[in-house]
């Protein structure tokens, strides 16, 4: 006899609805899953578009720093070059012109007198944190008809402000008409050059 409480339904019919219950939990089971790994592949698509942009970024930077490197070398070179020129005319511009001295030496030269041969000789020396410094030096040789006219033209010299340490190298007679051979020695002013060139 069987008992009211008893399940009267078949056992086959639990067995199904038991099958059914596992195949939904699976089919929802396979739905999370394919939710999360969409969701974690559109993250992943996020992320590289994110790392592909600030690769782009980076690469793009990098193309501008080459150039600004590039551009910095050059100029560089640039003014490397230039200040080599301009030590170069420095060297040129920082004495005074030949042309100068020499009508200097012409216009103080007494009538009685004239002048066979004039050397310029240029000493350089490195001094102190690789200054060079330019003495230049002047010999005349000449011919006067006394000494007092050697003496004259020496003085002359001496209050030139283009010349300094002006002296008396030697004073001989020649061997014709008794004339005075001389050679004056004396150093080329470089303050009176730059005073020279400020006041213009």
């Amino acid at each position: 006899m069987t008992h009211p409480f008893d399940d009267f339904l078949p056992k086959s019919w639990h067995v199904a609805r038991t099958d059914q219950r596992v195949v939904k939990f699976g089919i929802l089971f396979v739905v999370l899953i394919s939710v999360a790994t969409v969701g974690a592949f559109v993250v992943s698509m996020g992320n590289w578009r994110s790392v592909a942009e600030d690769s782009m970024e980076v690469t793009k930077q990098w193309n501008d720093a080459q150039h600004r490197v590039h551009e910095y070398v050059k100029v560089q070179k640039e003014l490397k070059d230039a200040v080599e020129k301009a030590k170069a005319i420095e060297e040129h511009l920082d004495g005074t012109p030949r042309s100068i001295l020499l009508c200097e030496m012409t216009q103080l030269l007494p009538e009685e007198s004239i002048l066979d041969d004039i050397r310029l000789e240029t000493r350089r020396r490195v001094m102190k944190d690789d200054v060079v410094h330019v003495t230049e030096f002047i010999t005349l040789l000449g011919i006067a008809q006394h000494d007092s006219i050697i003496s004259a033209y020496i003085e002359s010299l001496s209050v030139s402000p283009f010349f300094e340490n002006v002296s008396l190298q030697y004073a001989q007679e020649t061997r014709v008409d008794s004339q005075r051979q001389f050679a004056i020695h004396m150093e080329v002013s470089r303050g009176a050059s730059l005073s020279m060139e400020v006041s213009e």
